[in-house]
C-alpha cells in the first residue's frame, strides 16, 4: 500500500504527543519504502517527529531500504532496512 504525506493528511503536534504518551512509545519505527508522495510540509513533520520523539524519550528509526528518506532528512537517525531489525 502507498502512502502520501502532505500537509492534509498529517496530525498536528498535540495529537502526535498525546499518542506517544498514552502508548508509551520507546519505539517509532517509520516505513519509508512505500511512500509515494511526500511534500514539504510531510518533510518538515517527519523532522518534528524526531524532535518529539526525543522529547518523550522514544527513539525513532526509518525503514529505509534506499536510504532516500535518510539522506533527505537527517543522516543522524538511525535507519533500518526492515522492520524485524528494530527488535
Amino acid at each position: 500500500m502507498l502512502s502520501i504525506i502532505i500537509k492534509n493528511n498529517i496530525l498536528s503536534k498535540e495529537e502526535l504527543k498525546k499518542i506517544i504518551i498514552a502508548n508509551e512509545f520507546k519505539y517509532i519505527v517509520l516505513n519509508t519504502n512505500y511512500i509515494h508522495k511526500i511534500d514539504l510540509e510531510g518533510l518538515n513533520y517527519l523532522l518534528e517527529l524526531c524532535y518529539i520523539s526525543k522529547e518523550f524519550s522514544s527513539n525513532l528509526v526509518l525503514c529505509d531500504k534506499t536510504n532516500v528518506m535518510s539522506r533527505l532528512i537527517n543522516s543522524n537517525i538511525p535507519h533500518i532496512k526492515d522492520e524485524i531489525e528494530v527488535l
